[in-house]
């Protein structure tokens, strides 16, 4: 869908799915602000949304509050609790770095560079509790060194 028919119509993309039956979808957490303001009742009662498996919300920060009252107002269309989750994404590594706690990780060959962190953004300590915030740090061979003409 392009950028400007959603912004036009946020309900389209509801409406799209349900229609589609699309199993993946996602957008940044404006996205997903706007969409509940058009998921009015009238709307809800046409929508199935039980194909709905991953409903991502990354790009900028994302509320965790959000996310709730997402999952909330969108039940009764068939949304999956389970399946709205927060990610982050990195162009540097090919766009999806995390994302829904289901999905385990592939195991690292031994003698594995690859690392990913989420740690405090002021202390640097580990951040280890769900809802904490934090920087993700990652180091892998497959990390991009740099930007096209940025070093």
């Amino acid at each position: 869908m392009a950028p400007l028919a959603f912004l036009q119509r946020p309900a389209r993309w509801l409406k799209e799915i349900s229609h589609w039956r699309a199993t993946m979808s996602g957008g940044p957490a404006f996205a997903f602000e706007l969409a509940l303001k058009a998921a009015d009742d009238a709307l809800l009662e046409t929508l199935d949304l039980t194909a709905w498996r991953r409903a991502f919300c990354g790009a900028e920060p994302v509320p965790e509050a959000l996310l709730k009252r997402f999952r909330e107002r969108l039940a009764p269309a068939g949304l999956f609790d389970e399946s709205v989750f927060a990610c982050y994404g990195l162009a540097e590594v090919t766009l999806f770095i995390a994302g829904h706690p289901s999905v385990a990780p592939c195991p690292l060959p031994a003698g594995s560079r690859d690392l990913i962190r989420i740690v405090d953004a002021e202390t640097r300590r580990p951040v280890c509790e769900d809802g904490q915030s934090g920087e993700i740090w990652i180091s892998s061979p497959s990390v991009a060194s740099g930007y096209f003409g940025n070093a």
